[in-house]
């Protein structure tokens, strides 16, 4: 079966996963408007710093979705892209950590905001292996970028809620 065939049995998928990235960033958003007195504070950086990654988190869901919904799709530049995107998004969450580990120093950190850059650089390593069998092989690893993309759209989700619950410093 050829890439265009196999991506076309992905249709539904993209689109729902496109659908729920709108609704993930709306509660982004929310969450970000409720606590907007917390984010100008000098003493809440680690606020900032997930709502940064959850929102790189989803705006790369969402070009993944469209990519993979657009007609002129194939392996090596949806692999690409991917890849090139895992690449920035585990930079982000390995900047992040740092960050975060300098804060504990200086008693600013959060635990809560550290582990939440864990499973999405998990993520961005899986991403990236099989974009790049994507992009070099012409591999077919739809199923693991589909995986992929549904853990980073739940951690996404679970980093909205967080910043919108986390009590005040």
């Amino acid at each position: 079966m050829s890439f265009a065939d196999e991506l076309h049995q992905w249709q539904g998928f993209f689109t729902l996963l496109g659908e729920a990235t709108a609704s993930f960033a709306g509660l982004l958003f929310v969450s970000l408007a409720v606590n907007a007195d917390r984010l100008r504070s000098a003493k809440s950086g680690h606020i900032s710093l997930l709502a940064r990654q959850t929102f790189y988190n989803l705006m790369l869901l969402t070009a993944l979705s469209l990519l993979a919904l657009a007609p002129f799709a194939k392996a090596d530049s949806m692999g690409g892209f991917t890849f090139v995107g895992s690449i920035v998004g585990l930079s982000m969450c390995a900047s992040s950590m740092i960050r975060e580990a300098r804060s504990r120093v200086t008693g600013n950190g959060s635990n809560p905001f550290t582990r939440a850059y864990f499973g999405p650089a998990l993520i961005f390593v899986i991403l990236g292996i099989h974009s790049a069998q994507m992009a070099m092989k012409g591999a077919n690893t739809l199923l693991y970028v589909g995986w992929a993309a549904i853990l980073l759209s739940i951690t996404s989700a679970r980093n909205s809620w967080l910043l919108l619950i986390t009590p005040v410093d």
